[in-house]
């Protein structure tokens, strides 16, 4: 009978004991569920996230380190032939021959506009001469200023609209026949890396076989506010003839870097022409602004924004994007 009873005590003993501890698993599982379900609290118009701990959208993002390392870049660029300079049969100097008639007229005009600066700038001189001597009146000074000065304008606004286009008339005009001028549309974000003298190489997609091998002249001193570009001008030997005005292609440059800060490209998120990644801090990240310069097949150069050390959001991006831009 005392057998007994110690047999039911302990069933009943060890019931309660399992039945207490299966609802204090019970609590604790809910309390982690409880928490994991909480959402993601967003703070300072999107600029920053908070995740509670052990949520399920936090394990989703992972993370990478801005690190310094060495890199070859691959910068390439649409690129076009802009002027073949060749033997003029009938005079002494060489010729020009540009893409588009626009250009011939306007490197026409710069030229006309430069001989007639000349001319006044000769004529002032005689004038400025006769007037210290008291041969002419004073008139006739202030007319041959005032005509030097407009010729004067007038050349610059040739110049300038040359320029604009990727051309310096300055340098074109000491050009030797049997070469082209190439020029290369450059993103702005890509300049730093580009070395005026630089060597590239060209390839025209009427000959795809072929490289040329050319350097760097000059980059354009203007914006294109549209394409967001610079003209980098390339000149080529062209003695064969093959190569054309109004011939398309791509201008390539490889550049070893040593020592630049780089992220994953995954890393990355472009909203209204900004770049942003998340960095990480805790169980927050923080949406930073940053500037990217070139690209590897993996990686992007930073060039501001982030420092190395830095963490930022490598994958789950996606859902970052969504909570701090709203979409």
């Amino acid at each position: 009978m005392k057998t007994m009873l110690n047999v039911v005590g302990m069933l009943l003993f060890g019931g309660a004991t399992a039945i207490l501890g299966s609802c204090n698993r019970t609590d604790s599982q809910a309390a982690e569920s409880a928490a994991a379900e909480l959402p993601a609290h967003v703070e300072s118009n999107g600029i920053e996230i908070v995740f509670p701990e052990r949520s399920p959208q936090l394990e989703q993002i992972t993370t990478d380190t801005v690190r310094l390392r060495k890199v070859s870049l691959e910068i390439t660029a649409p690129a076009h032939v802009a002027v073949s300079t060749v033997r003029s049969e009938f005079g002494r100097s060489n010729l020009h021959l540009f893409e588009t008639q626009d250009l011939t007229q306007l490197y026409s005009d710069f030229v006309k506009s430069a001989s007639a600066r000349n001319r006044s700038l000769k004529q002032l001189e005689r004038v400025r001469e006769l007037r210290s001597h008291n041969v002419v009146a004073g008139k006739e000074l202030v007319d041959a200023e005032n005509e030097h000065a407009q010729a004067q304008a007038e050349l610059g606004e040739k110049e300038g609209r040359l320029r604009a286009s990727g051309i310096d008339p300055m340098a074109l005009g000491g050009s030797i026949a049997g070469t082209v001028w190439v020029l290369a549309d450059i993103p702005e974000g890509r300049l730093q890396l580009i070395p005026r003298r630089a060597r590239v190489q060209v390839v025209c997609n009427s000959f795809t076989d072929e490289k040329w091998n050319g350097t760097i002249l000059s980059i354009g001193d203007v914006v294109d506010p549209l394409t967001r570009t610079v003209k980098a001008c390339v000149m080529l030997d062209n003695r064969g003839g093959r190569l054309r005005p109004g011939m398309f292609g791509t201008v390539s440059l490889d550049e070893s870097r040593e020592n630049v800060s780089t992220i994953p490209r995954s890393a990355v998120v472009n909203v209204e022409g900004k770049t942003f990644v998340f960095k990480r801090s805790g169980n927050s990240f923080v949406r930073t602004e940053i500037k990217i310069g070139a690209e590897t097949h993996e990686h992007y150069v930073v060039t501001g924004g982030l420092k190395p050390g830095d963490i930022v959001a490598s994958g789950g991006v996606i859902l970052l994007k969504q909570l701090s831009f709203g979409y």
